[in-house]
C-alpha cells in the first residue's frame, strides 16, 4: 500500500507540474489502480466471503440470482476454472476504465478529479470491498454522458446493465431528472421532508422487490467511515450552495452535480442508522463530487486571480488552497487504511494464480 501510494504521488505530480504528455501519465495512473485492484490477496472486507462464494457454494445456489446476471456469470466462471482472481481482475478493469474514462470526458481538472477518486474513503478504497456495487456506480457514473444528452433510452440501457451487477442500481433511475431541476428554497424544503418520510414507503417496497436486500432495513450500524464521509459531503454541499450561482454560470453541468450531492446527503442523513444502505445507495449520487470539487476549487482560484491587481496576497493563498485540497483528501486516504485495518495492509498480490488451477486460499483452511 505505501509503494502504491508512492507511485500514485510521483504520477499525479508529474501531471500537474511537468510537461511531460498528460496521455501517458493518465493512462499510467490508470494501470496502477487496475493492477493494484486486480490482483491484490485478501485486500478488501468482503474479500473473504467473496472467495467462499465462488469456491464454496455448489452452482445450483447461485440460481436465485440469476437477475444480477453479470455478477453470478463471472462467479461461475471463477468457480469452474477454479480461479477467484478472474472476478476481481474483470471487475477492477471495468469500474475503473469507466471511471477513469469519464473523468477523461468531464472533468475540468483531471488530476484532482483522480486524486480524489483514489483517497476518498467512500471510492477506489471502498471499490476493493463492494466489488459488485462499486462496478455498477462506474457504469451509473459513466451514463452522465447520456443524461448530459439527454438521451434517456441510453441512459436506462446503462442503469439496467448495471443492474446485471447488483440490483441497488434501479433505484436511481430517478437521476435522469435532476440535470434540468432548478431547486428553489422551497423545493429542497418539500423534498428534505420527503425524503425524511420516505423510509416506511421504501422498506415495503425493498421486501416487495428486492427481498435479499431488505435486511439493509433490519440492520442498525454505526460506521466511522460513514460519519466522516457525510461530514465531508455536508461540507462540500454547503461550499457548492454558497458558489452555486457563479458554478452554474460557469457550467450548467455544476446544477446536476449540486442536485445530486444535495440528495445524497439528504438520503445519507435520513438512512444513516442503517449504514451500509446510507453509503451504499447515496454513493450513485455523491460519485458526481469527482466532477464538482474542481469545480470548486476552479472557481475559487479564478477570484484569487481576479484579486491579485488588489490583494497582494492573493497568490500565495491560491497556492494554500491547492496543497490543502491534497493534503485533505491525502489525510482521508491514510485515515481509512488505519480505520480498515487488516482489510488493507499488508498488501499482497498473487500474479500467478491467473494461471494457477489449483489456487487456493490460505485463510480458509
Amino acid at each position: 500500500m505505501i509503494l502504491f501510494s508512492i507511485v500514485i504521488v510521483i504520477l499525479i505530480s508529474l501531471y500537474e507540474l511537468t510537461a511531460i504528455d498528460k496521455k501517458k501519465i493518465f493512462y499510467s495512473i490508470l494501470f496502477v489502480v487496475i493492477v493494484f485492484s486486480a490482483l491484490r490477496y485478501g485486500i478488501g472486507y468482503d474479500y473473504r466471503n467473496y472467495i467462499l462464494r465462488i469456491h464454496g457454494m455448489p452452482l445450483f445456489k447461485q440460481l436465485p440470482l440469476m437477475r444480477e446476471f453479470f455478477s453470478y456469470s463471472l462467479f461461475w466462471i471463477s468457480h469452474l476454472l477454479g480461479n477467484p482472481q478472474i472476478f476481481f481482475a474483470t471487475n477492477a478493469i471495468l469500474a475503473n476504465y469507466l471511471i477513469f474514462l469519464t473523468i477523461k470526458e468531464h472533468s475540468s481538472d483531471v488530476p484532482k478529479s483522480i486524486w480524489i477518486y483514489l483517497t476518498f474513503p467512500m471510492f477506489f478504497l471502498n471499490s476493493l470491498s463492494v466489488v459488485r456495487n462499486f462496478t455498477a456506480f462506474a457504469i451509473v457514473f459513466y451514463s452522465f454522458k447520456y443524461i448530459r444528452q439527454r438521451t434517456f433510452s441510453k441512459f436506462l440501457i446503462c442503469v439496467l446493465l448495471a443492474t446485471l451487477f447488483h440490483n441497488s442500481a434501479l433505484f436511481i433511475i430517478p437521476l435522469y431528472w435532476l440535470y434540468d431541476l432548478n431547486l428553489t428554497r422551497n423545493t429542497k424544503l418539500l423534498s428534505a421532508i420527503a425524503i425524511f418520510i420516505s423510509v416506511p414507503l421504501l422498506q415495503v417496497l425493498t421486501k416487495l422487490l428486492l427481498p435479499s436486500y431488505s435486511d439493509y432495513f433490519t440492520k442498525i450500524s454505526d460506521l466511522k467511515a460513514g460519519r466522516a464521509t457525510l461530514l465531508v459531503l455536508i461540507a462540500i454541499l454547503l461550499i457548492s450552495l454558497v458558489l452555486e450561482k457563479r458554478l452554474v454560470k460557469n457550467n450548467r453541468d455544476n446544477q446536476f452535480y449540486i442536485n445530486s450531492l444535495f440528495f445524497a446527503v439528504l438520503v445519507y442523513i435520513t438512512y444513516s442508522r442503517f449504514g451500509h444502505f446510507a453509503f451504499r445507495m447515496t454513493e450513485y449520487l455523491y460519485i458526481f463530487i469527482l466532477l464538482l470539487v474542481p469545480e470548486i476549487l476552479g472557481v475559487i482560484t479564478n477570484r484569487l486571480d481576479d484579486k491579485l491587481l488588489y490583494f497582494k496576497n492573493a497568490r500565495k493563498l491560491k497556492y494554500v488552497l491547492l496543497i490543502s485540497f491534497y493534503l485533505v483528501f491525502g489525510m482521508m486516504f491514510i485515515y481509512m487504511i488505519k480505520v480498515g485495518g487488516s482489510a488493507y495492509y499488508p498488501y499482497r498480490m498473487k500474479i500467478y494464480s491467473f494461471f494457477d488451477s489449483n489456487y487456493h486460499i490460505p485463510f480458509l483452511k
